[in-house]
């Protein structure tokens, strides 16, 4: 639709892919208080929308931030400073043409992988901010299917059995008479077990559908934080002249991308969206990250252009010192000795260019791109339908280079068992780490003894 490629274009042309400033956690002093049914109330505070964007680049920054990752590189220094050598003509006779080209293709096929790697990001922003959530009109009973990234801070909104939660969520009803609901947070924080929360109020609780979107009150939360399980607040609720406050925390909160569970329905008050979720604020942005490969390869290229220099030092010494007897019919030149060895020097550093290959980076960037590609299509890395993603090529080479493992839950790494150590009984101490078997001699021998 035209609102979807508006988000995307919006995302895209943005300065900076970075979060606006208003939104960073820390930069507020106070969260403004949220007003139920009263959008117009709700829109004149400051409350970031519910686009979410995780690309690397944009439109705007793509050219620089792709030059400034690729001269991270130092096969991409050393070829720009062999194109500028051959560009002068009283150093080297080289067409400059064949090596600006080939540096020209170097750059084209790191651009080419970096949009393609940054449009899979795009591609599953656009289907994360598409995503049709069920609100609730004010003063109406009746729902509304909008896009993910239309919903605002103050809305109703409605989550059925195994939906995802769209944003941080206040749980005014669910359809369990108890008012729990339950979620499941794996995509938080790797837990699959699933995690109670309950209406805010039993006021709201016992109120049907068209009762809540009449509803007048106010949520005063908690400033943002990445926490995800810290959240305090005061909700309250008018009715008929009377006013009812309720104090919240994190057992009444639905955090975003987690889903809903054994429950049909949960209706809530959203309270945080965008960046401003618990999730928005612990995404960072896509890291330039150097493979263990590329380091090496950066300290063996490194040790080659000194060796090169070397080889060049060496070249215009014996230059040099040949002209220091020569006369300059036999030298063929009227310069000056050090101008002579300065150009020596920087024609054997062109001509022995091929020390360090052009093609290194290019075939290295291709392979890691077909090899994602095989990642992406391997049948054995799929699971119900879904293959795995290769989001960086860039860090395919670290694939099971582990050197160390940290696990802290009990049976991952380890065997669920309770071993005997010691036991008091009837004053007699039993101690399984002097003599292993003693109690269970004792247990033996007293079976024996009633039979």
């Amino acid at each position: 639709s035209k609102e979807s490629w508006g988000a995307l274009w919006k995302g895209l042309l943005r300065f900076s892919s970075r979060t606006p400033a208003a939104y960073i956690e820390g930069n507020r002093h106070a969260y403004p208080p949220i007003y139920l049914n009263q959008p117009a109330r709700n829109e004149a505070q400051v409350f970031p929308s519910n686009a979410v964007f995780t690309t690397k680049y944009t439109l705007l920054t793509f050219i620089p931030k792709l030059l400034y990752e690729q001269f991270r590189r130092i096969t991409t220094v050393y070829f720009f400073m062999i194109c500028i050598l051959v560009s002068i003509p009283s150093i080297t006779p080289l067409d400059p043409v064949t090596s600006w080209s080939g540096f020209a293709f170097i750059i084209i096929v790191a651009a080419v992988r970096e949009a393609y790697e940054d449009y899979l990001r795009l591609k599953a922003d656009g289907k994360a901010n598409n995503l049709l959530v069920a609100t609730v009109s004010p003063n109406s009973a009746m729902t509304q299917k909008v896009q993910s990234y239309l919903t605002t801070v103050g809305s109703l909104v409605m989550v059925r059995e195994d939906e995802r939660i769209p944003l941080d969520l206040l749980v005014l009803s669910t359809s369990r008479p108890d008012g729990q609901c339950f979620i499941e947070t794996a995509q938080l924080d790797g837990e699959t077990n699933l995690k109670v929360r309950l209406a805010a109020s039993p006021d709201t609780q016992q109120m049907t559908l068209g009762q809540l979107s009449q509803i007048r009150g106010s949520l005063q939360a908690d400033v943002p934080n990445h926490h995800l399980y810290e959240f305090k607040g005061s909700l309250e609720i008018d009715q008929n002249l009377d006013k009812t406050q309720s104090p919240v925390d994190s057992r009444h909160l639905l955090l975003s991308s987690s889903v809903l569970r054994n429950t049909e329905w949960v209706l809530g008050l959203s309270v945080y969206a965008g960046p401003e979720t618990k999730v928005g604020l612990n995404v960072k942005l896509p890291p330039s990250k150097f493979s263990t490969l590329d380091k090496k390869l950066n300290s063996y290229i490194l040790l080659i252009f000194l060796f090169k220099v070397c080889v060049c030092l060496i070249m215009g010494l014996a230059n040099y010192i040949f002209n220091q007897d020569a006369h300059s019919f036999v030298s063929g030149s009227t310069d000056g000795a050090f101008w002579t060895f300065v150009q020596v020097f920087f024609s054997y550093f062109a001509l022995l260019n091929y020390l360090i290959p052009l093609s290194l980076v290019v075939t290295l960037d291709v392979v890691r791109f077909i090899q994602s590609s095989y990642i992406e299509w391997d049948l054995q890395m799929s699971e119900d339908g879904h293959h795995a993603t290769a989001k960086t090529s860039n860090l395919n080479d670290e694939l099971a280079q582990v050197n160390y493992i940290f696990s802290d839950k009990t049976g991952t790494l380890t065997q669920n068992e309770m071993l005997f150590q010691k036991a008091s009984i009837n004053g007699n101490i039993y101690d399984d780490s002097e003599a292993e078997g003693t109690l269970g001699a004792l247990v033996e021998n007293a079976t024996d003894a009633t039979t």
